[in-house]
């Protein structure tokens, strides 16, 4: 007799997280069909059931419905007798019923179990939260084909009603229209009218937490003797000294090279843009320091990217309290690099390049031009000898911001 359950396969966690799967047992076999949910943590699964999460009532209900629905397209297969495990899974996961439609949520779902296939696991979490908001204002049944502008300006008041900074009801809206847009290009719905069609998308202020050099100095020369503040130290300048890099490509990338060659994790399933920079003496004796023999960095740390993330950042908090200095972050670093980039006088797409952003909003000249790694260099080693204290780097900031005057005057 075939027989279906929850569970989480032990083996497969990652860092990442493990998703939740249907085990189906047949003929002295087991197989496994996905789900889109997705844990962080094995803490967040106990007695077949999702526990200490933050969705974990709504992730259950979606859980049993599915597994409710297999159950019942198993109760209809006729003689499965004659099919094997594998095959009865095939069954089982054959294409949606003519009958069904396609609701808002199970849409949101589909995407996120393609996130979660795709190594994007952190992405993903996003649009959990966000089923938590739809299944609240009750649009969890909500047909796709039905979703009209009116439904989502209502949606976007009640968020508003919620206390929600514009920031969050920005990203709430956008990632309901990122969902929507897939689902049009799919084919599993067409509209007359776009459902975002006179939609105002709220964006939240620029949160201003690039700091001036004398910070960075600070934190550069702090004598710290605690071990694990002295770690974030480096990480902070290590993100600094290699125009911003990110902590995620930091543990990630291979340091081994006379130069550092990665491609953001952020972008890489939709771009294959590499950053080629030079690694300058500051940062390779931070590397060194903590460098292993396959070129990634080591910490001492053996718990998940997102666990060390967070302990970073809480020792990081540390650290800026003992020196007295307020609003600086970890990611402090990439935003003052480009600040300083772009003030003494580097070119803006020098400095998307560095960030490894996408430079598709160049205009036609992106087809005629590129930035090549030497240009990129040299940006690193201009910002760098100004944080050093180089006597010209006030000359070159002035003589920067008076031909963009210039220019913007059409001079």
């Amino acid at each position: 007799m075939a027989t279906l359950r929850l569970c989480v396969r032990e083996d497969r966690w990652t860092a990442q997280g493990n998703s939740v799967k249907i085990a189906l047992a047949h003929k002295g076999a087991t197989v496994y069909i996905p789900t889109p949910v997705v844990l962080r943590d094995p803490k967040q699964w106990r007695d077949g059931r999702v526990v200490q999460h933050e969705c974990a009532r709504d992730l259950n209900k979606k859980l049993r419905n599915m597994l409710g629905d297999l159950e019942d397209r198993l109760y209809e297969v006729v003689d499965i007798g004659q099919y094997s495990c594998k095959a009865l899974r095939d069954v089982l996961m054959g294409e949606r019923r003519a009958n069904e439609e396609m609701t808002l949520v199970d849409a949101m779902y589909e995407y996120i179990h393609e996130l979660t296939e795709d190594g994007r696991a952190s992405y993903a979490r996003f649009y959990i939260m966000e089923i938590s908001h739809l299944v609240k204002y009750g649009c969890d049944n909500l047909p796709l084909k039905n979703l009209t502008p009116k439904i989502i300006n209502d949606y976007s008041r009640w968020l508003s009603r919620q206390g929600l900074a514009l920031s969050t009801i920005g990203i709430a809206l956008r990632n309901v229209r990122t969902v929507v847009n897939r689902a049009i290009r799919l084919l599993y719905v067409r509209y007359d009218v776009h459902p975002f069609t006179g939609i105002k998308i709220p964006s939240g202020c620029i949160r201003e937490i690039d700091v001036d050099v004398e910070v960075i100095r600070k934190i550069r020369d702090a004598e710290i003797e605690v071990p694990r503040k002295r770690m974030v130290r480096d990480l902070f300048m290590l993100s600094f000294y290699c125009a911003g890099i990110n902590l995620v490509d930091i543990v990630n990338a291979d340091w081994r090279g006379e130069r550092l060659e990665y491609v953001r994790k952020k972008i890489k399933n939709r771009s294959q843009q590499k950053v080629s920079i030079c690694i300058v003496d500051e940062a390779r004796e931070i590397v060194n320091r903590y460098m292993g023999a396959d070129g990634r960095l080591e910490f001492g740390y053996s718990f998940t990217y997102r666990n060390f993330c967070h302990y970073v950042s809480r020792i990081f908090r540390m650290l800026m309290d003992d020196l007295g200095l307020d609003n600086v972050l970890m990611y402090s670093a990439r935003k003052t690099w480009a600040q300083i980039a772009m003030e003494i006088g580097v070119g803006e797409s020098v400095i998307d390049y560095c960030l490894g952003h996408s430079d598709s909003k160049r205009g036609i000249i992106r087809y005629y031009t590129k930035v090549r790694a030497r240009m990129a260099d040299d940006a690193v080693r201009r910002v760098l000898e100004y944080v050093n204290g180089d006597d010209e780097s006030d000359d070159i900031i002035e003589f920067s911001h008076t031909s963009r005057i210039l220019l913007a005057n059409g001079r």
